[in-house]
């Protein structure tokens, strides 16, 4: 069993009492085997901060994972090789609960609060006379939130959460209606613009052709409705086929069927909805970067909880294009 506990930003990690991912690379652990203790100590602006710190441990028993503490985030690449993330809210887990911002509204008569809460991570709450009717955790690594409202045309009560996430802004709208609710839209992007009534959200991919999505919603009568997406691409570069599986994957991911349909055979263009379903929901394109696989061998990588796992795919093309493809294991 192969074992990479990667960097984190703002921490020093110790492995059974010694420094490891000092100058942010990946620690090493081979033919991993026993119990490993860790500890996190988070960086101050004036040096290291040894209180709170963070304990965690993994134990390894005949080639598996037999524990791995919850602030773990665990990614396996198959081959029982495994990285190791530490989640980034431990930064807070010794921290007293800490309200970061509120919101109150009347609606019907009653008043309501919503307030996002940083304890282990963030919350958004919703109340009505001192009864909690909502708990939506925030994305991990949010900051800057703040929470709005507002009646779109026909009425009904909109609740609106938004912050940064890196350089990237996140937002999700809730329908609230009296003291229940749901999520009509969650997104990242690189831009958010709301105006009357309408919502325009830009995002920007690091894939291939350099690709922008600029998405267009309608906000009325306590729903969302899509008006309008449109894609525009920054590189237009001629790849060989050893890349198309990567520039067709990259489309699924964005959702963009029609630039990716150019990558399949005729046989394959009307199965476009099929083949969406096929892949499914994953987080990014990724090269085997643990092995030396065929060129036609294709990673994608899939969240599984708080954990990931890598799978692989291998591509059959002619001419250019996509004539099949099967899920392999390497």
């Amino acid at each position: 069993m192969t074992i990479y506990i990667m960097p984190l930003k703002n921490y020093l990690i110790k492995l059974d009492g010694r420094s490891i991912c000092q100058n942010g690379a990946p620690h090493l652990i081979k033919d991993a085997c026993g119990e490993y203790c860790f500890e996190m100590l988070s960086f101050m602006p004036k040096g290291i901060r040894y209180f709170p710190s963070f304990a965690a441990k993994i134990i390894t028993d005949g080639g598996t994972l037999s524990y791995v503490s919850d602030c773990f985030c665990v990614c396996s690449f198959g081959r029982k090789i495994y990285e190791i993330n530490v989640l980034p809210h431990i930064l807070y887990s010794h921290s007293r609960e800490e309200t970061t911002c509120v919101h109150e509204y009347f609606s019907g008569g009653k008043k309501y609060k919503a307030r996002i809460v940083r304890d282990s991570q963030k919350t958004l709450y919703a109340e009505s006379s001192g009864e909690k009717f909502c708990a939506e955790p925030l994305p991990d690594g949010i900051e800057r939130e703040r929470i709005d409202g507002f009646v779109p045309d026909g009425g009904g009560y909109l609740l609106s959460v938004s912050g940064e996430i890196e350089n990237q802004k996140y937002i999700m709208i809730l329908r609230i209606l009296g003291n229940t609710y749901d999520i009509i839209l969650e997104r990242i992007a690189d831009a958010v613009v709301y105006e009357n009534g309408n919502l325009t959200l830009t995002t920007s991919f690091t894939d291939m052709l350099r690709r922008r999505r600029t998405e267009k919603y309608s906000l009325k009568y306590g729903a969302v409705s899509e008006e309008k997406t449109e894609y525009s691409y920054g590189d237009n570069l001629s790849y060989g086929d050893e890349f198309i599986p990567y520039l067709f994957l990259e489309a699924i991911g964005a959702n963009d069927g029609e630039c990716a349909k150019k990558y399949l055979h005729a046989d394959l263009k009307d199965n476009i909805s099929e083949i969406r379903e096929y892949f499914g929901s994953f987080c990014s394109v990724e090269y085997p970067v643990y092995f030396e696989p065929e060129s036609s061998i294709t990673a994608l990588k899939y969240r599984k909880g708080k954990d990931a796992e890598v799978r692989y795919f291998e591509f059959f093309t002619q001419d250019g294009l996509i004539t099949n493809f099967t899920e392999t294991e390497l």
